[in-house]
């Protein structure tokens, strides 16, 4: 979902304006030419200030937050899901589909303006804090349970 909604602004960096104007440092590189795919940074380095105008650094820099953002709380959440997976799945699929929507809501209004993150963001951290809190608390009371 992320790489969907970030690969779009690969296009700010053509191999053809990188070859233009960044020769000098291309002509350096083993093979001597643009690699393939990708962006050169993240939006805020030396490639970003000579080739994209105000607007495409906007865009480029809202689908940067978007992604970190994501990275940010997946691995927990991920962790959280397969904890309740396996005590109470039907609660980790409420959750999943719940973070889900929300997510990908965030998402698309993110990428339109950062001020309309209001309307998804508090129920991403309210499913977040449901997921981690019942996650716990399901491990402890199977850990209760065990005979030893």
């Amino acid at each position: 979902m992320i790489s969907f909604m970030g690969g779009k602004h690969r296009g700010f960096f053509k191999k053809e304006e990188l070859k233009e104007k960044f020769s000098e440092e291309i002509d350096k590189l083993p093979g001597k030419y643009v690699p393939q795919g990708g962006y050169p940074d993240c939006g805020n380095g030396l490639h970003a200030q000579k080739m994209l105008d105000y607007g495409q650094w906007y865009k480029f820099n809202l689908a940067q937050r978007n992604a970190k953002n994501y990275m940010e709380v997946i691995t927990m959440f991920t962790f959280a899901l397969l904890v309740l997976t396996v005590v109470n799945p039907m609660l980790a699929v409420g959750c999943g589909v719940v973070n889900l929507v929300c997510r990908t809501g965030y998402l698309v209004c993110y990428s339109r303006s950062p001020q309309l993150r209001v309307y998804f963001a508090p129920f991403m951290t309210i499913n977040m804090f449901v997921a981690l809190f019942s996650a716990l608390y399901s491990a402890y009371s199977w850990h209760s349970q065990l005979p030893f």
